[in-house]
Order: structure tokens, then C-alpha cells, then sequence
């Protein structure tokens, strides 16, 4: 549907977070960062939404990083359309 909308819509984009590989990498730099300063590092959990796994896995690597016991929770909806992505990921250093 995305991809008809924006086909019909000169002003529309459809940024194909399902085929995107750049989704994780785009919630590691920029709102794993940000809850990490929101919270001044004192954040030990994160939960999200499942759909395309790209904000649970990019954010939740980079809230993970360094530290032996944080929490990453993914709630997934009974009809979602693919597979939640395998884990463990690999951490990065910060």
C-alpha cells in the first residue's frame, strides 16, 4: 500500500523500512542515543513494538552496549506480517 500511495503522490515517499536494511542502523544512531541522554544513562529496560524490528534492534544494541544486564522486551502483534529478527545481535562499541 506504501508503495501505491507514493507511487500516486508526487509529494510522498515511501522509505521501505521493510526491505531497508539502514533501519537498525538509523535507531543506533539516533534514539538509542537520545534515550540514552533523556535518561542521563540510568535506563535498564526498553520496550517496543514489533513490526519491522528495526527500533527494538537498533535502539536496544545501542542501550546494550557496555553494560552486562539491560532488558530488551519486544511486544509483537499476533498478525505481523514478518519474523521477529534472530538474536542475539552483535554490540558494537559505542
Amino acid at each position: 500500500m506504501a508503495r501505491r500511495l507514493a507511487a500516486e503522490n508526487e509529494d510522498w515517499f515511501d522509505v521501505d523500512q521493510y526491505d531497508n536494511l539502514a533501519n537498525p542502523e538509523g535507531h543506533f544512531r539516533t534514539l538509542g542515543p537520545e534515550v540514552w541522554m533523556q535518561t542521563e544513562g540510568k535506563v535498564t529496560h526498553f520496550v517496543a513494538g514489533g513490526s519491522t524490528g528495526g527500533t527494538i534492534s537498533g535502539t536496544g544494541k545501542f542501550l546494550k552496549v557496555g553494560r552486562q544486564f539491560f532488558f530488551i522486551m519486544k511486544w509483537q502483534p499476533c498478525a505481523n506480517v514478518l519474523p521477529s529478527p534472530p538474536l542475539p545481535l552483535p554490540l558494537p562499541s559505542r
